[in-house]
Formats: C-alpha cells, sequence, structure tokens
C-alpha cells in the first residue's frame, strides 16, 4: 500500500488485510486532537505491551532519521516492519 501524505485521506484508502486495518487505525488515531498515539512493544523479551507515546516524540524522531539518512521531500521509503 503506498500511502500519499500531502493528499491523505483516510476514508478514500482501501484497508483490506489485517495489518492495513491497524495502519487505519494509528492513521485516524495520530490525526485526531490527542497528545499521544499508542503503540505496541514487539514481545520479542516478554509479553507484548501497550503504552502511550507523544505524538511531538515520534515526530522529533522521524525527523532525525529522515536526516540521517538524507531523505527529502520527495523521496519514497519502504517500511519493512510492520
Amino acid at each position: 500500500m503506498l500511502i500519499d501524505f500531502k493528499n491523505l485521506n483516510i476514508n478514500n484508502l482501501s484497508f483490506q488485510t489485517d495489518f492495513e486495518q491497524k495502519i487505519k487505525f494509528f492513521l485516524n488515531e495520530w490525526f485526531s486532537d490527542g497528545y499521544t498515539v499508542k503503540v505496541q512493544t514487539s514481545g520479542s523479551t516478554g509479553t507484548p505491551k501497550i503504552f502511550e507515546i507523544e505524538k511531538e516524540k515520534m515526530l522529533n524522531s522521524a525527523v532525525m532519521t529522515c536526516n540521517f539518512l538524507g531523505l527529502k521531500e520527495g523521496n519514497k521509503a519502504l517500511l519493512c516492519l510492520p
């Protein structure tokens, strides 16, 4: 699934798989008025846990990642992790 965030209309996207439904839930939560979003740990070292993280901290992390990788507006990237 390719998501264009410049022209994003969640209602126009087709979310068919379980993974895509999780993306839809996250996007709805991200674009809500809330200050945080819920995320879940992988469970690789124990029982998966759900916790809330501030949207601003996630955004800052994404900006630092893009800067480190030299990504610019218009670049495309593949997210290999769910």
